[in-house]
């Protein structure tokens, strides 16, 4: 399998996580605060963007902290999921492609 994250990258996640889980407590309550400031922030980021406003980009990377932490509090394996996604988005995009143009 190949790897998506660093073992820096681990490392930092897993530290932000863990101060996270402090903060915000564990398991399902904190899965559900977790899915909350994702909502807000794809919000966020949609204002941001519409306004031109390059802290968008920012505020995108929050995000992707945010959804990593979901898998971790989920005992999911980031490189794991992040390759079928891979494949996942390649097939439909590529199926899409191949519909628009076939129309």
């Amino acid at each position: 399998m190949r790897k998506s994250f660093t073992e820096y990258s681990k490392k930092r996640i897993s530290e932000i996580h863990s101060l996270s889980r402090e903060y915000n407590g564990t398991n399902s309550r904190h899965t559900e605060v977790l899915l909350d400031l994702v909502e807000k922030h794809s919000l966020e980021i949609k204002e941001l963007y519409g306004e031109k406003d390059d802290h968008f980009s920012i505020e995108v990377g929050d995000l992707l902290i945010l959804c990593i932490e979901i898998l971790l509090e989920q005992q999911k394996d980031l490189d794991d999921i992040l390759n079928k996604c891979y494949s996942r988005y390649e097939t439909k995009l590529k199926g899409l492609i191949l519909n628009r143009k076939n129309q």
